[in-house]
């Protein structure tokens, strides 16, 4: 209260200032324009009287001023400075010309002076001047009314605030004391259950009903309180019992947990040997897919080989079919046999990506033209749709896009008894960049067919290892039911997904997107000048080769597809002699299996490598090794081992072909 009524009365004092402020300043510029209004007409009227120097007019108009009390004194003065006239306020002043007239701009409400001086001028000539000096005493005399009259106006504020002020104060003061001594009162007697007493209805009333509240909330905290602590007193004394027993419960702990480290060891000890058994079973299971790869391909390799071979001899239409049942027989087997493999590769982890560049609309020509002939016996049309944005060569793993569209067009044929089977392959939306900006594209292959369809409840079971849509399926069609699950997890290797729409008895479509990079076409232009087979290769790249096969059919397989093209290949049936023709005849080319009696192919490939080191040899032997293991670690070690390149079973006259290609270029590079 004191603070608000000390800043009311600080209002009034500045208010009263200013006002006494504002009207000094206008009387002031009253003052100084009545006085210079009146210093102008007399000027204008004296310019007559001073150019004919008439002293008496001069006196005369000077004692004008007699009626402004606030003038103390005037003079006129001629251009020759000369003094004409003076005026003082008081008689009886004396006159002197000498005294000093401040300056106009010396004067000030301060300096009680007002000095004006006009000049005088007749015929548009100065003849003299005009000199009036005033005092300030009607400013100083109003400045002290109103000084006066503000004192008042304060005093009576001052008053009038100091009244109210105590009113105010003993209505407040009584509650606040009354709220003091109820606090004094519950702090000394530690008792909650007190009340301030209310004195009014305004905001001090509902301030002790605050309090009052606020000292409910604590009599119950302190209810409350009194409680828990009673119930930690009981529960401490639990604690101490609880503490007595975990020491005796700890004793028994100790005792135990000597007993599970123990049999924790035991445990340890034999889960060690339990992995050392797993890791010895998953290497016998890697030798014995190896094995059984080897075991496998190997015949394979002579079926398929030969029968290619002999279909394109003389034969019969009735033979001619019979041969196409074995060679289709054949491809089945290694089908499974290559699914078998992948699927445990897969499951191990150990199948690994390996991205070439290559022609996209070869590769799927080729996959057309393998299944355009059974499609026809089905009586289907196959047709090939490929968006005309498509770039002319891509980069990613080519043989397992091959495998998948294999297995998702070989089961469109497969299902498919009338119709058709299309397959698009066109970018999408999000894929589809400008291959000069950006090589990477999302490309999405299609196979739509007219077949048995699929039921909504088993289009996801058909993923899953050895599944097919339902038992009739297996029994009608056959299959082992890998096809898809493993080409859904070599599709998610590619950085995509299958996808399946399906009607029953009106079709599917089978859809599956991969990124790859678009290779500029120039870039490729190795690619893109092969040629199919070329008759008599040998005509026009002689060589001097050698087959190191201890395996009868395989080395006489390999033999007639080299004669093929011209070659007329010599025989070693192991490694070790193999080492010894090498040493006696000089080859360009050796054929190397990798599994041969008496010497191997990996360590005759190091003995035949040290050999040219020894001799220093100028010409470098290209080593191809043979093999149809599975075995992961084996493109290694036959690397490591000298041997330059590889050639897989089941041999066929396309690979071949590629293979010597590359062989003689190696040749030739080493040559050179």
């Amino acid at each position: 209260m004191l603070i608000s009524s000390a800043t009311a009365l600080l209002a009034v004092i500045l208010s009263c200032i200013f006002i006494v402020g504002f009207q000094v300043y206008q009387l002031n510029s009253h003052m100084r324009d009545d006085l210079d209004a009146m210093g102008e007409i007399m000027a204008i009227s004296l310019g007559t009287d001073i150019a004919n120097r008439n002293r008496d007019k001069a006196s005369e108009a000077l004692k004008q001023l007699r009626s402004q009390h606030s003038v103390r004194r005037a003079m006129i003065i001629d251009d020759r400075g000369e003094v004409i006239a003076v005026y003082y306020r008081d008689p009886g002043a004396p006159v002197s010309l000498g005294d000093r007239w401040p300056r106009p701009e010396d004067c000030n409400i301060f300096t009680n002076c007002l000095v004006i001086e006009k000049l005088i001028s007749y015929r548009g000539r100065n003849v003299g001047r005009l000199l009036i000096d005033s005092d300030r005493s009607p400013v100083y005399h109003a400045l002290l009314g109103s000084a006066l009259f503000s004192i008042v106006i304060i005093a009576v504020c001052s008053l009038v605030a100091a009244r109210l002020s105590l009113s105010y104060m003993r209505r407040i003061s009584a509650p606040v004391e009354e709220l003091v001594a109820t606090a004094d009162r519950i702090t000394e007697q530690e008792d909650f259950s007190l009340r301030a007493r209310k004195l009014g209805e305004d905001e001090l009333g509902r301030l002790t009903d605050s309090f009052n509240h606020m000292l409910n909330r604590i009599q119950s905290s302190d209810i409350g309180l009194r409680l828990t602590s009673e119930e930690l007193k009981r529960r401490i004394d639990e604690l101490k019992a609880e503490k007595e027993e975990r020491e005796r419960s700890q004793e028994r702990e100790r005792h135990l947990q000597e007993r599970l480290v123990e049999a924790q060891r035991i445990e340890s000890e034999r889960l060690r040997e339990a992995r050392d058994e797993a890791r010895a079973a998953n290497r016998a299971k890697s030798e014995f897919l190896a094995s059984m790869s080897h075991e496998i391909r190997t015949p394979l390799n002579g079926i398929i080989g030969f029968t290619s071979l002999l279909r394109e001899t003389d034969v019969s239409a009735d033979q001619g079919d019979m041969l196409e049942v074995i060679n289709s027989s054949s491809r089945t087997l290694l089908k499974l046999l290559n699914d078998i493999l992948d699927l445990s590769k897969i499951e191990a982890g150990k199948l690994e990506i390996e991205k070439t560049s290559f022609n996209l609309r070869d590769l799927m020509e080729e996959v057309v033209s393998i299944f355009r002939r059974d499609a026809e016996q089905h009586g289907v049309s196959l047709e090939l749709h490929m968006a005309a944005d498509l770039p002319l060569f891509i980069e990613t793993d080519s043989t397992r896009l091959r495998q998948i569209l294999f297995n998702l067009v070989g089961n469109a044929v497969k299902f498919t008894d009338s119709g058709y089977i299309r397959i698009f392959v066109e970018r999408t939306v999000d894929g589809a960049r400008s291959q000069d900006a950006d090589p990477e594209s999302l490309l999405e292959f299609r196979v739509e067919d007219t077949g048995i369809g699929i039921a909504q409840d088993d289009q996801l079971r058909i993923f899953q290892l050895f599944s097919q849509a339902d038992a009739s399926t297996t029994r009608k069609y056959g299959g082992a039911g890998l096809g898809l699950a493993i080409s859904q997890r070599l599709c998610q290797m590619l950085g995509g997904e299958i996808r399946v729409q399906s009607t029953p008895g009106k079709g599917s479509q089978f859809s599956f997107k991969i990124v790859v990079h678009s290779r500029n076409a120039a870039a490729e232009s190795s690619l893109a000048n092969r040629t199919p087979r070329q008759e008599k290769i040998a005509k026009q790249h002689p060589l001097n080769i050698l087959v190191a096969e201890d395996n009868p059919t395989s080395a006489q397989l390999l033999q007639s597809m080299l004669a093929r093209f011209g070659y007329e290949a010599d025989l070693a049936m192991n490694g070790q002699e193999c080492i010894d023709k090498i040493k006696e005849r000089p080859y360009q080319v050796v054929f190397m299996d990798i599994n041969m009696p008496v010497v191997d192919g990996i360590e005759a490939s190091r003995r035949i490598r040290a050999h040219e080191a020894k001799i220093k040899a100028k010409v470098k032997l290209c080593l191809v090794a043979i093999t149809a293991s599975a075995l992961k670690g084996d493109p290694e070690r036959c690397f490591e081992a000298g041997l330059d390149t590889f050639l897989s079973k089941p041999i066929t006259m396309e690979s071949l072909e590629m293979l010597l290609l590359k062989a003689i270029g190696i040749v030739e590079s080493n040559a050179t």
